[in-house]
């Protein structure tokens, strides 16, 4: 963004229909050390599909 402060959201969850999400803030300029918690938090949370997807529910 403008400031230079990095920020990622991963979905986690539905909640009925509605999205659950984290987001995750690192220092100033700091996307690599960001994007590594991502896709750890993704990895350890188990919630991606074998397309490497959020599954969504049926509506």
């Amino acid at each position: 963004n403008l400031a230079g402060i990095p920020a990622i959201n991963i979905p986690i969850d539905f909640h009925g229909n509605l999205p659950i999400g984290v987001q995750i803030m690192g220092r100033r300029f700091g996307d690599p050390e960001i994007l590594k918690v991502a896709r750890t938090v993704e990895k350890n949370l188990d919630i991606l599909d074998e397309t490497g997807h959020l599954p969504v529910p049926e509506l």
